[in-house]
């Protein structure tokens, strides 16, 4: 080895014990050995409890309301025991928290699903006089980080990428499907029907405006749209309608006037549809959840990447080190014996068998071993070390390959990507089964089919052959891996620093984050129809997908 090899391999040492010693970057480096079972992060959220205590505070009440809510929205029945209950955690939260309408409307959900429609509208209407809209998620989802931190021993911003897709929005539609029944028992004409339609304005606008998601606005701008219709057709499955919405967004605002004689209220109804349809072009935008995706990815990467293939590096340096061996051990043979030959070949075939389960795959491998015992009939006494760079680029190749493969094997099996890929609708195979660790297992496989190809065409000894090919394999992935694992170590710690800020502004308040970047809503200055934003789903009715 030269001087600046030797140099050159010190200094990367040095840099690689700096990031695995540093405490900033130390998580980043052994994350990929972190393998804390889905599971026991599950139950770091309390929404996941099988079983909720009394409550005593508002925090657990709302898990009580979240609970529910799944129930209903997911076609379950509660019981009228539990339905009572219910509405009395509703009851004594609304007493305790006198500014949030949140109770209010979750009471008129429970009344409205056990079919009391009266009392459920004069809790709807009651709700209407509250301010300031809270239903605690964000809090308890901090708790649940602080939780995730002490089982993972580390602050990551994986954990909030999981927290930020665990967010129920059962309550949101919950609370819209409750509205759908109360205004369809409200008219255009009467002034308790006008009223109820000027209450749900106000819900639905402190629902849009202090809620922290933007499947809530998506709810709360659902609602605005239903205050326009007809209340025949309220419960009728529609797709949004611009020219429908405006006229009967003009009715109710006329009537507001005629009907009540209040124009105050007419000219608040008037400001809550203006700034919908801003929220609505705002808001509402395929990118956002592609966006969240994309970064949840990242988090994902982040975490582990450095030191999968800190791995990657240690396991080339074996097989370099395997190639030193053979070279030693069979410097003065020509051939390779069958005896040798077949322990690699059952070796490496039962390796890719019981990782891939995949019995060609196995085989294939196996065969490729077996070629071992291949070797010219006679060959040169002389033993180059450079066999052209073809050889050099097939070794790189099935480097590059085998090194990508188990990498990404490696990342995918830890605690991150467990928690994070199944929200992102990634196969579950690449998590839950070592298939990539298999499919590497098989690029290494072709390695010794290079072996006696090259010793045949350049008549070598198959052993020289094959200690060249381990060793020019093992040194590239080797030193690749130990190059990417120092650069992508610091990397790590600051894209995860910038990940952990924006997943933060998510998960806490997720529509003044998309406000902050995107700009303030715009009121409406034409007096047309209000035309669809593009991308905008299908209203009320429709199946709204969620997270």
């Amino acid at each position: 080895m030269s001087p600046t090899a030797r140099a050159v391999l010190g200094a990367s040492i040095s840099a690689l014990l700096t990031l695995c010693v540093h405490p900033a970057s130390r998580p980043f480096m052994t994350g990929v050995v972190s393998r804390a079972p889905t599971s026991r992060l599950a139950n770091c959220i309390d929404s996941n409890s099988p079983n909720l205590a009394p409550p005593t505070t508002l925090s657990e009440a709302s898990l009580w309301m979240e609970a529910a809510a799944h129930r209903i929205v997911h076609r379950g029945t509660l019981t009228e025991k539990e339905q009572s209950t219910l509405v009395g955690i509703a009851d004594a939260a609304a007493a305790k928290d006198k500014v949030n309408p949140y109770w209010l409307e979750m009471k008129t959900v429970f009344l409205a699903n056990g079919g009391d429609l009266d009392k459920a509208t004069d809790a709807w209407i009651e709700a209407s006089a509250r301010p300031l809209w809270n239903d605690y998620q964000s809090p308890r989802w901090m708790q649940a980080r602080s939780s995730l931190s002490a089982l993972t021993n580390v602050k990551e911003s994986w954990q909030l990428a999981y927290l930020y897709y665990s967010r129920s929005d059962d309550i949101y539609f919950s609370i819209r499907g409750a509205a759908e029944q109360i205004l369809s028992r409200a008219d255009y004409q009467t002034e308790h029907g006008l009223n109820v339609r000027y209450a749900t304005l106000l819900n639905a606008d402190v629902l849009r405006l202090k809620s922290h998601s933007t499947k809530s606005c998506i709810a709360a701008l659902d609602i605005i749209d239903l205050t326009t219709y007809p209340s025949n057709s309220v419960l009728v499955l529609y797709r949004f309608a611009p020219k429908k919405v405006w006229t009967g967004e003009m009715t109710v605002l006329s009537n507001l006037t005629k009907v009540l004689h209040q124009p105050e209220k007419k000219e608040t109804a008037s400001k809550i549809y203006g700034q919908a349809e801003g929220w609505r072009a705002l808001t509402i935008h395929d990118s956002n959840d592609e966006t969240a995706e994309i970064l949840a990815f990242s988090s994902v990467l982040c975490s582990s990447i450095a030191g999968a293939f800190l791995i990657v590096s240690a396991t080339g340096g074996l097989i370099w080190i395997l190639g030193l061996v053979v070279a030693w051990r069979l410097s003065g043979e020509k051939k390779i014996g069958p005896v040798f030959a077949a322990a690699v070949a059952i070796f490496l075939g039962g390796l890719v068998a019981a990782l891939t389960n995949y019995l060609p795959a196995a085989i294939a491998t196996a065969l490729c071993a077996a070629f071992l015992t291949v070797a010219p009939e006679r060959s040169r006494h002389s033993k180059p070390s450079d066999l052209g760079p073809l050889f050099g680029f097939m070794a790189i190749v099935l480097g590059l390959i085998c090194s990508g493969m188990f990498a990404t094997y490696l990342v995918a099996s830890t605690a991150a990507a467990n928690a994070v890929l199944p929200f992102l609708e990634v196969p579950s195979d690449f998590m839950d089964k070592p298939l990539l660790a298999g499919l590497a297992a098989v690029a290494f496989g072709l390695v010794m089919l290079v072996a006696p190809i090259w010793a045949v065409v350049h008549r070598l000894g198959t052993p020289h052959v094959l200690s060249l090919a381990l060793k020019r394999f093992g040194s590239f992935v080797c030193a690749m891996g130990l190059l990417l694992s120092i650069v992508l170590g610091p990397l790590a710690v600051y894209t995860d620093r910038q990940l952990e800020s924006t997943f933060n502004a998510l998960v806490n308040h997720e529509t003044l984050h998309y406000e902050l970047i995107n700009g303030p809503p715009y009121p409406r200055t034409d007096s047309g129809p209000r035309r669809a934003a593009p991308g905008t789903p299908p209203g009320p009715g429709s199946k709204t997908s969620g997270r």
